[in-house]
């Protein structure tokens, strides 16, 4: 890999500067994938590409100002203005040749149909916070031109209001944004869902909790009312069962054991409790589309009743 690259292979990104290379999701994902879970291929377009396109397009001499003079985050309607002057510029400012290039050409060597491009964010997830589902993703993305495009729009996701909020409420930085972005094989989905290897509430660790809606990234980005399932570690014990609004399983015994057995599999590998989000392929094989830690937990042994829903609402 050379020294500053704009666009690397995904599995090049497992290794200990992955994260500071393309964001913290697609080194987690590398890592998986190198451990053996199944992990979508494809390139990412790294943290370097991000930063060259802010000095390719003057971008860099103007939003370091932008940020230092951000409002205060309570006052929503001026942060609101204050983050779309950021945000609109990163994702319509056109991306130089020489880089759209590159992104082009790995695009013909490593997509193969649809892709999914995500972001990774280069301090996203760590112990104490969480940035679940305040950076964009987009789904179903055909051609080379979409791809920049979906590019630029993982871009300027870090200036969300939401975003920007959050590190600001949580004493973040907000001078010191970065995002890589991964252009990735788009699982064909019969399922998907998010998993917690440990009760997301309750911070049980004898207790796996598991999300599931038909199609692609249903229970993610918020389709039909989830099935979900709260089960007991050790085994595949299931303790709760709600159908969600097709009233009927999704999951049959033997794809909810694949499903659990790779979200212990990634506690494994990444050392820590995770919150997974998961795909089921036709041939009922299961992928690894993103690993965090699990935050926001209550002590071990705190009985609260637990809604998922408002759990996600929160993060």
């Amino acid at each position: 890999m050379t020294e500053h690259p704009s666009v690397v292979p995904t599995g090049d990104l497992a290794g200990p500067g992955g994260a500071a290379v393309a964001g913290v999701k697609l080194a987690r994902l590398a890592r998986l994938g190198q451990a053996g879970l199944r992990v979508p291929g494809g390139f990412a377009v790294t943290v370097h590409a991000f930063r060259r396109h802010l000095a390719d397009s003057g971008l860099a001499g103007v939003l370091p100002a932008r940020l230092a003079a951000l409002p205060d985050p309570l006052d929503h309607a001026a942060l609101a203005a204050a983050s779309a002057g950021l945000g609109l510029p990163v994702r319509d400012t056109p991306v130089a040749g020489p880089l759209r290039a590159e992104i082009t050409r790995a695009c013909a060597r490593y997509c193969r149909g649809t892709v999914a491009v995500r972001s990774s964010a280069v301090a996203e997830d760590g112990a104490d916070h969480s940035f679940a589902g305040m950076f964009d993703s987009f789904l179903g993305v055909r051609t080379s031109d979409e791809v920049v495009a979906a590019v630029q729009g993982c871009w300027a996701s870090l200036f969300t209001h939401r975003c920007l909020a959050y590190r600001m409420h949580a004493g973040l930085p907000v001078d010191a944004l970065a995002m890589g972005v991964g252009v990735m094989e788009l699982v064909p989905a019969r399922v998907s869902g998010v998993a917690f290897s440990m009760h997301p509430v309750t911070g049980r660790r004898d207790r796996t909790v598991v999300e599931a809606a038909p199609g692609v990234g249903g229970a993610v980005t918020g389709g039909p009312e989830p099935e979900r399932l709260e089960i007991a570690r050790p085994g595949v014990r299931v303790l709760r069962r709600a159908y969600g609004s097709t009233g009927r399983p999704l999951l049959s015994d033997a794809e909810l054991t694949r499903v659990v057995e790779a979200v212990h599999r990634a506690e494994d590998v990444l050392g820590h409790p995770v919150d997974v989000e998961w795909a089921l392929d036709p041939e009922g094989g299961v992928w690894l589309l993103q690993a965090r830690p699990v935050t926001g937990i209550a002590p071990e042994g705190d009985d609260r009743a637990w809604d998922p829903a408002a759990f996600l609402s929160d993060l």
